[in-house]
């Protein structure tokens, strides 16, 4: 999907004409089903606490999920507070759009209503990442939420079938660790009396497409290769390119 970065593919349905589009609350069952089709995660499953949908008449084309905060100590890395369950802040953890409403200013026109439904129910701010390897977050640049830089670097091992070490110890097994895509950070404070800990920073950029030309192996191949490497400002171009050699 152009605007968020992500590719998405809906049944086709005449937007051109954005007047009679409708917000308003949906169910679980509805956001998750619409998401599961067209979301770069599938049927991932998630805890969806308040989910918002767009209407054309009677027809979905788009649906923003909020659950709570996914990582425990969230709310302590944000805003300083003891560990603990915070209902009034939430996470955004999913946002699918029907691309024929990309640049219409449709999807920062729903996040907001979304957030004024959000602030009746008592909620106070709202968290959301946006996977640096996929798109540097315009949506919620254009949403005016804040940004407060990437996430500190994990990393994930990765067995040498393929499977990722979920828990337990890596020691005495053949496999390599690999550093996991970094987040960007967003919030956005409703409750404008919340401080945030981090440390506030521009907007990232996003960064188009380039061609470059690599060898993966040349004396297995000493025919070059093009390939097309997406990147953003937070990935430069020989990190994309040290992984496409493995």
């Amino acid at each position: 999907m152009e605007f968020f970065e992500e590719e998405l593919q809906f049944e086709t349905v005449n937007l051109a004409d954005t007047s009679d589009l409708s917000f308003q609350e949906i169910t679980y069952r509805d956001a998750y089903k619409l998401v599961s089709q067209f979301h770069y995660l599938g049927k991932k499953r998630f805890i969806g606490q308040f989910c918002f949908g767009i209407f054309k008449g009677i027809k979905l084309v788009g649906a923003v999920i909020y659950s709570p905060l996914s990582v425990p100590n969230s709310a302590t890395s944000s805003f300083g507070l003891p560990r603990g369950n915070y209902s009034e802040f939430l996470e955004m953890s999913r946002l699918v759009l029907e691309p024929n409403l990309n640049g219409k200013n449709t999807g920062s026109k729903f996040i907001a209503y979304s957030l004024r439904e959000l602030k009746k129910k008592g909620i106070k701010a709202v968290i959301s990442y946006a996977d640096s390897s996929r798109h540097c977050g315009a949506i919620y640049q254009a949403a005016n939420f804040e940004y407060y830089g990437l996430s500190p670097q994990k990393n994930d091992f990765i067995f040498a079938d393929g499977r990722k070490l979920t828990r337990g110890k890596s020691k005495g097994f053949e496999g390599e660790w690999v550093e996991r895509s970094r987040k960007h950070r967003y919030l956005y404070r409703i409750d404008k009396k919340i401080q945030c800990v981090l440390q506030k920073e521009s907007y990232p950029k996003e960064i188009s497409p380039v061609n470059v030309t690599v060898h993966k192996n040349i004396s297995e191949n000493p025919s070059p290769v093009t390939v097309t490497v997406h990147r953003d400002s937070t990935h430069p171009l020989q990190t994309s390119i040290k992984h496409l050699l493995h």
